[in-house]
């Protein structure tokens, strides 16, 4: 089983702009975001790192590290 966790959220609303939702290990919401360009650019930013760490990990497997999820909130 893989126990990793969501760190947020990016949400594309065109070239020029995009909104970032951060979230806790747990996946619970922080009540904090940022949109616009920066979330654009901070989208655009992700996505780059993303494939990059998937091409290390093709030429070297084993090298990629995962940030582990926390506990489950429990529903009420």
């Amino acid at each position: 089983m893989l126990d990793v966790a969501l760190v947020g959220s990016c949400v594309s609303l065109g070239r020029r702009a995009g909104l970032r939702q951060f979230a806790r290990k747990d996946d619970s919401a922080l009540n904090f975001c940022f949109g616009g360009r920066l979330g654009a650019a901070y989208k655009e930013l992700t996505c780059k790192l993303g494939v990059a760490k998937i091409r290390l990990e093709a030429r070297k497997p084993g090298s990629l590290l995962w940030a582990k999820g926390g506990p489950r909130p429990v529903s009420a």
